[in-house]
């Protein structure tokens, strides 16, 4: 899992940490939990995603609250949750809770969409099993970024 600075303390700017390097992709990001049970049937859904838009310029982040290391390590590798588009962040309590506090505030999952620029597109963006919406939502960030 990546960690962040310690400092970072607001949810813009641990945002800036998790996203420039990602800058000319799209980013599903996700906001979960290895211990909620929608969190993991919603990761079920998202090999087929990431098959669907093999290839295409996304990229997806999984931001997971108050999970062990061996939790998230095991649901990633059951659910295929890995690869060079895949990157983990299991942050600490303060950080997670800012982003959770702007965000997730309806619970979760919450998944965002962000735009090849770096900005937040959708902070209520389509689950994974939402599919045909979400593809298209992606889609028109790919479409917009060429």
């Amino acid at each position: 899992c990546g960690q962040l600075r310690a400092d970072l303390r607001d949810p813009d700017s641990i945002l800036q940490a998790i996203i420039p390097p990602h800058n000319g992709k799209v980013v599903y990001l996700n906001i979960w939990a290895a211990w909620n049970a929608e969190s993991r049937a919603e990761l079920k859904q998202v090999a087929t995603l990431k098959q669907e838009l093999e290839g295409r310029d996304v990229v997806y982040i999984y931001v997971v609250n108050n999970s062990t290391e061996f939790a998230v390590r095991n649901i990633s590798a059951e659910e295929g949750l890995t690869g060079d588009n895949v990157i983990h962040y299991n942050l600490p309590v303060g950080q997670q809770d800012a982003l959770e506090k702007k965000y997730a505030t309806t619970g979760y999952p919450c998944y965002l969409l962000i735009d090849s620029e770096g900005r937040v597109a959708n902070n209520r963006a389509p689950l994974p099993s939402q599919a045909t919406l979400l593809r298209e939502q992606i889609d028109k960030l790919l479409d917009d970024k060429k």
